[in-house]
């Protein structure tokens, strides 16, 4: 049996105004007490890991690219040294093109890190402004270059249907991009989440959305250039020549076991409860508060905050939702393997609640 390993760092230098993940701007972090507690929350699930092959590995946040190299190399390293990780594993780390995030990305090759995905959002000067970027484009254009030298293995972000955009000014960004030959892209359409600084200015009418009509002409106009140069739509908003498609995030899209480290990571594991003879699929969600969950796995050695088996109708609508994402759709075999029904024989009744 196989799963993933997924790291959460929730620290950023600053919030974006679009951004609604786990993330966090604090003016000091202890990086060595971090790396302890990545370190404990391994040990505790040690059982777990042990009987599985580790096929990825994936550094997300927040800003993982600001923990230091030193940090990653060992988590990486024990993971090898106590655990069955793949030979050809995909370690991948998020990034963004900050100088001194740009600096490091031979270091973390070094540290084993083997793709790298880049927070580009845009070449645009104005654009990157408007989402609150950091970075600008010359640094933009630095961090792709290093990523392709040094990596090989990278894919970069890139927002549209944002502020002033047109078809127009989409497709030079689109050429722009195509420009550095990348294996992989995820392109997102800007979406107006709850809770972000972008929600607020939309409701008090600071900000307008872009018109549907013309999200749907960028839509289609992207699907159309970056398959023309080989980049073929495998997932809603991701893209890359053939055996580049991220295979961390095939995993959860093919509802694969993955474990989550960090605060705000989910988890969605197979484990045998103590006294059953049978392996139950649980979901488990970490602490959302970076500190809080801290606290925890110093105080019991993890940072759970709820554990639950789930139902078979929690997983029916979860490989639903999960597969229906990807373009080669839902496995039948898999579908099988995980409900223990064949799949036709559920949707050919009138209703999806088959497990009641």
């Amino acid at each position: 049996m196989t799963t993933s390993l997924y790291f959460h760092w929730p620290f950023c230098e600053l919030k974006c105004p679009y951004c609604d993940f786990n993330s966090h701007v604090r003016e000091k972090t202890d990086h060595t007490k971090w790396l302890r507690a990545y370190l404990k929350e391994i040990d505790f699930y040690a059982d777990y890991l042990k009987g599985k092959e580790i096929k990825t590995i994936y550094f997300g946040g927040g800003t993982p690219s600001l923990m230091k190299p030193e940090m990653i190399a060992e988590i990486i390293n024990k993971i090898k040294a106590e655990f069955n990780l793949r030979n050809n594993a995909e370690i991948t780390i998020e990034a963004n093109p900050a100088s001194s995030e740009i600096e490091k990305f031979k270091a973390f090759k070094d540290a084993g890190i083997n793709r790298i995905s880049i927070g580009i959002q845009s070449f645009n000067e104005e654009r990157l402004k408007f989402l609150g970027r950091k970075h600008n484009r010359a640094q933009a254009i630095k961090a792709i270059e290093a990523a392709k030298e040094i990596f090989g293995n990278f894919t970069f972000d890139l927002i549209y249907a944002t502020k002033g955009q047109t078809e127009k000014s989409w497709s030079d960004e689109l050429d722009f991009a195509l420009k550095f030959d990348p294996p992989h892209i995820s392109l997102y359409q800007l979406t107006i989440e709850k809770g972000t600084e972008f929600y607020s200015e939309t409701k008090n009418g600071a900000i307008k959305t872009t018109k549907d009509e013309l999200s749907e002409n960028l839509y289609f106009q992207t699907l159309e250039r970056l398959k023309h140069n080989g980049l073929e739509r495998y997932e809603i908003s991701n893209f890359a020549k053939q055996g580049f498609e991220s295979q961390h995030n095939m995993n959860y899209w093919n509802y694969g076991e993955y474990m989550g480290i960090g605060a705000g990571a989910h988890s969605r594991v197979k484990i045998k409860p103590a006294g059953e003879l049978s392996e139950s699929r649980y979901s488990i969600y970490d602490i959302h508060n970076p500190e809080n969950w801290l606290d925890a796995v110093f105080k019991k050695g993890n940072g759970i905050q709820k554990k639950a088996i789930l139902s078979k109708q929690q997983m029916l609508e979860e490989m639903l939702y999960m597969g229906l994402r990807i373009r080669e759709g839902i496995s039948l075999n898999n579908f099988q393997k995980v409900l223990e029904k064949d799949f036709f024989e559920i949707f050919k009744k009138e209703k999806i609640s088959f497990f009641e």
